[in-house]
């Protein structure tokens, strides 16, 4: 797992390095109270997200399933070996999007806490 940290701008930074240039140096941002309100509120309402009432999920759902049955179909159905590799693929994939979501969420905190100030 990516050890983001907070640079001097307030910015999170992927980088591990003890003298970076972007100041990375700072106390890693994923060690405090907001990630443990994001992990608390966040992770346990997969299930619960409002946006796939969105026209544009939606229609990206739509594109996604008119894609992914063909390709099923072509690779031999869901019990063939390139079917189940491509499942791993998407699994990691959607773990790097979770890592993601939770960095542009605790930026945005960030940047709440230093506007307010």
């Amino acid at each position: 797992m990516m050890n983001f940290k907070k640079n001097q701008n307030n910015a999170v930074c992927s980088m591990d390095c003890k003298n970076c240039h972007n100041g990375a140096s700072q106390p890693n941002p994923m060690d405090d109270p907001m990630k443990d309100y994001y992990d608390l509120r966040y992770e346990e309402t997969d299930g619960e997200n409002h946006f796939v009432e969105e026209t544009a999920y939606q229609e990206k759902q739509s594109e996604h399933s008119k894609m992914e049955d063909p390709l099923m179909e072509m690779v031999g159905g869901t019990e063939s070996n390139v079917w189940k590799l491509y499942e791993s693929i998407m699994c990691v994939y959607f773990d790097m999007e979770e890592i993601i979501k939770q960095a542009v969420y605790l930026q945005g905190a960030y940047d709440r806490e230093r506007m307010l100030k």
